[in-house]
């Protein structure tokens, strides 16, 4: 293993971008995933579900968007983990657009993130850290100073009593195949994808694809907060649900609750039982160039088709 808070270099490939031409929000947890399997060996972690059926699952993500990347651009992912308790374990995760010039020291930070997991037995039960696996995250050198930081993701304004709650129309959705990864459930970033067709679909696919190429201007995700409670399968049947506040005239919060469908069976009636599995609160703005410029006033348009979305 190298050192804990070495950083690792990714390429930005064409299937990692998006139709703005910019790397999808969702694929930077797929970076910071890499990085923290860069500082803890991958060999390990196979090795680890392969003898003891323990993988770590990650319990909650905080995300600030800075600047974006583009196909082509050479990145950099530091990582610094921290031991918070005997169950889990924190990762500081900033992004860096860099050169392959190693002697450029202006990386350009493009986002913050702030990563939480823990270690998961063969039936996905919670267990303590597997110390004799990574000695290495409990020998931590106190005291060092290291250039990523968890407290550097900035909080967003407290909203104001007057941001009233608007409930939206509920999306729903079949967990497939490709959403899931090795341990069987729902990758973790394919949330985020679900979460995006759900707000495509109140505000309307059409109307977001002709404010970009009629009016120049784009959506784009400025912070993210993600809790994971539970773990979509293959063939479960979910819903998106969302509720939306109009922050100002240049940030609209919207807060999803993804939940399993399941049929309950009782006596002689059936009833639809729903469990929550993630809970998220993503801060939308507006910027020029497509999305890819300069924060601008959001479009009356966006206001009014979430409003006329509105359920009682």
């Amino acid at each position: 293993m190298e050192t804990l808070n070495d950083a690792l270099r990714v390429k930005c490939y064409y299937e990692d971008t998006d139709g703005g031409g910019l790397v999808h929000h969702s694929n930077y947890l797929k970076y910071f995933e890499r990085g923290r399997e860069h500082i803890l060996n991958q060999e390990r972690l196979v090795k680890l579900y392969q003898e003891k059926g323990i993988s770590f699952v990650v319990t909650s993500v905080a995300v600030h968007f800075k600047q974006p990347a583009r196909h082509g651009d050479d990145l950099i992912v530091k990582t610094v983990p921290s031991v918070t308790s005997d169950y889990r374990i924190r990762f500081a995760q900033n992004v860096y657009r860099t050169s392959d010039n190693e002697e450029e020291k202006d990386n350009v930070l493009l986002v913050i993130g702030d990563v939480e997991m823990v270690a998961v037995g063969p039936t996905l039960s919670l267990c303590k850290l597997p110390q004799t696996s990574f000695p290495e995250l409990f020998r931590l050198a106190e005291g060092k100073d290291h250039d990523v930081s968890p407290r550097k993701i900035p909080r967003p304004p407290r909203k104001s009593p007057d941001h009233t709650l608007i409930k939206n129309s509920d999306y729903d959705m079949t967990c497939y195949l490709d959403d899931t990864d090795f341990t069987g459930v729902c990758y973790y970033a394919n949330y985020l994808r679900w979460m995006e067709r759900a707000r495509a679909e109140i505000l309307s696919v059409e109307m977001l694809a002709s404010m970009r190429r009629d009016v120049g201007v784009g959506a784009a995700i400025h912070r993210a907060e993600i809790k994971y409670k539970q773990g979509a399968r293959f063939g479960d049947r979910v819903v998106v649900k969302t509720q939306t506040c109009l922050a100002s005239q240049y940030r609209v919060i919207f807060k999803h609750e993804i939940y399993r469908k399941e049929k309950k069976i009782a006596a002689s009636e059936t009833s639809q039982q729903e469990t929550l599995l993630v809970r998220a609160e993503i801060s939308i703005v507006c910027l020029d160039d497509g999305g890819a410029g300069k924060l601008v006033k959001i479009p009356s348009l966006f206001f009014r088709r979430i409003r006329e979305d509105s359920v009682s």
